[in-house]
């Protein structure tokens, strides 16, 4: 599976490593910026504080989820997502809405709640 992580390596405290380590046999690949060049052969994408318009998603041939790294997709075009089939985690493919478990995970990391770390 060709995850695309919309950021620098190192972003949000290392959390592209982290999930890596988790998922060995998937291929994650960072942009280098907050910016989208291609979704082509992407199957996930991890958004970040990349902007995602209808026009963003044209050459996405594979994409089948957007999931965030954090909270929140308000930056994410759902109405063009939800047409070509894409899923998030609130579009009624998935679950109705975000666990409070990650929800609580990724505040606590934000805000630097050392047990958080171990959770993830």
């Amino acid at each position: 599976m060709n995850i695309l992580f919309a950021a620098p390596e190192n972003a949000w405290g290392g959390f592209l490593g982290l999930v890596r380590k988790k998922l060995p046999s998937h291929h994650f690949t960072a942009t280098g910026e907050f910016a989208i060049q291609s979704l082509a052969g992407v199957d996930v994408l991890i958004p970040t504080m990349c902007p995602i318009t209808g026009e963003t998603l044209l050459d996405a041939d594979r994409l089948k989820l957007i999931q965030q790294c954090g909270s929140g997709l308000e930056g994410v075009d759902i109405a063009a997502a939800t047409k070509k089939g894409i899923g998030m985690p609130w579009n009624g493919r998935f679950q109705a809405a975000p666990s409070p478990v990650p929800a609580w995970m990724s505040s606590g990391k934000s805000r630097r709640i050392p047990m958080t770390r171990f959770s993830i």
